[in-house]
């Protein structure tokens, strides 16, 4: 035993000493974000258009986005002055972690998180992480949750949602005009990405395609027409008090919708 640990046990009770380490722990679990690195985040931003990745890449209009769905997380996160202070992620397959203390007087708000790969779209082949705290979002991820477990209830095998991206909005009385994201489902596929109507074919939104490296972001490109998908849509999802997105508008660049 060390001078240094004989003189803390001798000063601290061993179940005082444990706890003092635990909060320590649970301070740098909670500082530590891995999960993220290397996934651009897919945004709303306040003017209502969807972007992802440092370059505020646009999402293309029309572009149908397949839901991993053993990415689906939830936990805590702790923003101050526009600055993640810290979070605690988990997969939904276990129960929540425990909300952290406080950081700096700050406390924790909770947050889910799900990735995204395109499947239909100048962008097929990216995948995007999209994280957040907000009403809105919480409302989105809510929805799509219980509209999966229906369709899981009917088809136990293609219960994994593909979606277009859209948004509604509503009038503020001090922010103004508010944009909330809509998770519009337009198809169903399986684990291994074959698309429920259409013939097996290569997997679009396994766990695999997901853990694949991200290519960089590509040139603007000139805006064209929507994109008419060939799968069933379903009607938008409508929420009910979102909060406004904390993301600047900042350097967008523009592309062309899916055809």
């Amino acid at each position: 035993m060390s001078d240094l640990t004989a003189r803390t046990e001798a000063g601290l009770p061993s179940n005082e000493l444990g706890d003092a380490l635990m909060r320590g722990v649970e301070d740098v679990r909670a500082g530590m974000s891995t999960s993220d690195m290397g996934k651009p985040l897919l945004r709303l931003l306040r003017n209502g258009e969807w972007v992802f990745g440092q370059s505020n890449e646009e999402v293309q209009e029309g572009s149908q986005w397949a839901v991993n769905m053993m990415s689906l997380q939830r936990g805590w996160c702790c923003w101050h002055d526009g600055q993640l202070l810290g979070q605690v992620m988990d997969s939904i397959q276990v129960p929540r972690p425990p909300c952290p203390a406080p950081i700096q007087g700050v406390g924790f708000s909770e947050q889910y998180s799900m990735e995204l790969t395109c499947i239909f779209g100048d962008d097929a082949g990216t995948l995007v992480l999209y994280k957040n705290n907000s009403l809105g979002f919480k409302n989105a991820f809510a929805d799509l949750m219980g509209k999966i477990r229906g369709r899981y209830l009917n088809d136990k095998v293609a219960y994994w949602p593909i979606i277009e991206l859209e948004m509604d909005s509503y009038d503020h009385k001090k922010y103004g005009v508010i944009y909330t994201p809509v998770l519009k489902i337009v198809a169903w596929a399986d684990a291994d990405g074959n698309i429920a109507g259409q013939a097996p074919k290569a997997a679009v939104a396994g766990p695999a395609q997901s853990a694949e490296p991200v290519q960089p972001p590509k040139p603007a490109r000139q805006r064209k027409a929507p994109a008419t998908a060939s799968a069933p849509a379903e009607e938008p999802v409508q929420h009910t008090a979102p909060e406004p997105t904390q993301q600047i508008h900042t350097g967008q660049r523009r592309r062309p919708a899916a055809r």
